[in-house]
């Protein structure tokens, strides 16, 4: 992949963490009545991000050992005053723990995962050679 499509669409590197059992689709029910975020049902799950400026994107994730996974639907995301803390942990994704289950972290954090801000995959088969 070029440093230019990663530079472009890289969003996070580190830590992926789990919400509990449920907690996403109380997120997300809020989250819809607020008109925050749309349905996706082309989504492979829901995650939260640290920038709630990403809310109700479509995201990829790199996960280790598995490669590129999505889209994924940004749902949530962290509260301003969690966000220097997560930083400091090298948070990069909270991942719904339905998702969490599929993708076998269910015990996070697990260091290694990637956020895309689009399918890396696609776009290095596009570049300008």
């Amino acid at each position: 992949m070029t440093e230019a499509i990663t530079t472009t669409l890289l969003i996070a590197t580190g830590l992926a963490c789990r919400y509990d059992p449920g907690v996403m689709d109380t997120v997300e029910a809020n989250r819809l009545r607020w008109n925050q975020v749309t349905p996706c049902p082309e989504c492979l799950g829901r995650v939260a991000l640290l920038d709630c400026g990403r809310l109700d994107e479509r995201v990829w994730l790199t996960v280790p050992g598995q490669g590129i996974v999505g889209p994924v639907h940004v749902t949530d995301c962290a509260a301003a005053h969690h966000v220097p803390g997560l930083e400091e942990r090298g948070f990069a994704v909270d991942l719904e723990y339905d998702l969490a289950v599929r993708l076998g972290v269910v015990d996070a954090p697990v260091d290694g995962f990637t956020v895309w801000a689009a399918d890396p995959e696609w776009w290095a088969r596009r570049r300008v050679r």
